[in-house]
């Protein structure tokens, strides 16, 4: 649980983050849209800790995506690309930790054709 409450905090500290200090990045995007983005991705976030496997491999992906997306990118890497590589990395040792791995595994649940006292 502390870790997922960790990662809606960096979600929203990535969001003051891009609209500050790295506004560069973000010339083009409206504020509103991405609002809605870390909306998003606090959703799934709260879905993780449903237990919710879809929205885990969701997180995944996007944030692989987008550190591959950051790190290969460009042939320059300005400084205020840091952080956010760096908030987004750990974002992506919190999904793949084993605490959150744990937490999101589903118990095996037998199959009643094949109990014990079935005829």
């Amino acid at each position: 649980m502390p870790l997922l409450v960790t990662m809606v905090l960096l979600d929203w500290l990535l969001l003051l983050y891009t609209r500050t200090v790295g506004a560069a990045i973000n010339e083009g995007i409206p504020v509103a849209e991405q609002a809605f983005g870390t909306l998003i991705a606090t959703g799934l976030t709260l879905l993780v800790w449903r237990r919710s496997r879809i929205a885990w491999g969701l997180k995944v992906v996007l944030g692989g995506w987008a550190l591959v997306a950051l790190v290969l990118g460009g042939d320059t890497w300005p400084a205020y690309l840091v952080p956010i590589v760096l908030i987004i990395a750990t974002q992506m040792a919190a999904l793949l930790s084993p605490a959150v791995r744990k937490h999101i595994a589903r118990p095996r649940v037998p199959d009643p054709s094949h109990a014990s006292g079935s005829a």
